[in-house]
Formats: structure tokens, sequence, C-alpha cells
């Protein structure tokens, strides 16, 4: 056994429930969060699986893996207990789905499975099994477990998908984000024509690198906008 697999089973390293994907897995923790409330309140997992026509066994094994990323906290025995991270995970799904992706990448940087996925990458793509079972190392379950693993790290922008079936970390852009000149004024016409004339779906779908500059193209952009925006200070009153 690895020194690496010593150390995640050490802090309790717990892959995905292989029982339903990671898409459905976020629809139980939008479900979660609806059914808690802003009080957070304790939830049995049935009313869960009821609200996602699922039976209770199939979403049994969700809270372990949700524990570990920071979704869920420990509750009363055979309860669901949402986090706030969980909670603004939730509500940035229902209100800004890109930003959401955004938040879970900050959320989960330092988790084991992020440090892994940097270290294991560092040197170039995988193809896409062979970097699922390096990154589970030695801890069990069935190898669809690895792979919704990916799933998730592509959901949170951590890896991106790239040709023949492989996985790489993101290529980020190193511009800086007040760049100006006529460059800089190129960049933001084509920003705003890419929010003006593309759907959320389609932006969600860009390559991760891409989705990732859009986001810091965008945070530049309102940045910028701010100063304009901002009430001009009143002239003090002379007597």
């Amino acid at each position: 056994m690895s020194p690496a697999t010593r150390r995640r089973r050490r802090r309790g390293g717990i892959l995905p429930t292989e029982r339903y994907n990671p898409r459905r897995n976020l629809e139980a923790l939008d479900v979660l969060a609806a059914l808690a409330g802003p009080e957070r309140r304790a939830v049995h997992p049935a009313k869960v699986a009821e609200r996602l026509g699922l039976a209770v066994k199939t979403v049994s094994g969700t809270p372990g893996f949700f524990e570990q990323a920071g979704l869920t906290e420990p509750g009363l025995r055979g309860m669901w207990k949402i986090s706030p991270a969980g909670m603004e995970l939730a509500r940035l799904r229902a209100t800004d789905p890109q930003q959401a992706r955004v938040f879970l990448r900050g959320h989960w940087q330092g988790m084991w499975f992020q440090r892994e996925a940097q270290r294991l990458l560092a040197a170039g793509p995988l193809e896409e099994g062979v970097f699922a079972d390096r990154l589970a190392g030695h801890l069990p379950g069935r190898r669809e477990r690895r792979l919704y693993l990916v799933e998730w790290l592509a959901y949170a922008l951590i890896v991106e998908q790239v040709e023949h079936g492989r996985v790489a970390l993101p290529q980020e852009s190193g511009r800086g984000e007040s760049e100006a000149g006529p460059a800089g004024a190129d960049r933001t016409r084509s920003l705003i024509e890419v929010l003006v004339h593309r759907s959320a779906e389609e932006i969600s779908a860009l390559p991760t690198g891409p989705f990732l500059e859009l986001m810091a193209g965008c945070d530049a952009l309102f940045t910028s906008l701010v100063p304009l925006l901002s009430p001009a200070p009143e002239a003090p009153h002379t007597a």
C-alpha cells in the first residue's frame, strides 16, 4: 500500500455512491436544502428519496461522500443535515449554475481528491479510467464509484475531460484581469457577445479551461463597472 493510500485511509476517504450518478446526487442535495429550510433542519432520507422518485436504498449511500466533501454534517443517527456550504451550493445551482461550479471548486481546494488530482495530472493528461483508478488507490468500492469521482471533479472544474477519453488539469488563462488597450477591448466585446448570445446551458457545457476564463472575464468586467455605477460623491456645502 502506497503512502498516499495510507494517508487517504487515515483521513477516511470515501468514494461517491455507485447507485446513482453525480447529476442525481446534486439533485438530492437540492432537495435536501429545500426540505431543511434556512434553519438547516435534519431530514430523513426517505423524504429526499420520495421527492426524487427513488428508493430509500438507492440514496442511502449518499451521506458518506457528501459529509467528506463538506456538503453535509454529522447529524442524528439516520438523519441528514446539510452544511452551510451545501446550502450555498444548492442556492447557487438554482440562481447561477455556472457560479455554483466555481464555488464548489473553491470549497474543495485542499481536499484529498483535489490534491491527488493535481499531483497525478501535473505531468500531463491521463486516460480517464487510469486516472480514476490511481485517484481512488485502494479505497474500497465498485469501479463506477471511481469514475463518478472523476465526474464530480469535472463538475467542480478541478479537472477537464479532453480528447481521446483523457482528463487533464484545466488550462486557465494567464492574462491579467485588467489588461488595457485594443486587445483588452476586443476581449471585452467577445465576452459580452458570449453572455448575450449563449444560453446558460451552452455556457455550462463549455470545456473547463474556457469556462474558467469566461468566469474570470465576467468578474473583471463587473469589477471594472463598479466605479461607473456607484453614485458620485456629493459636493461639500459651502457657507
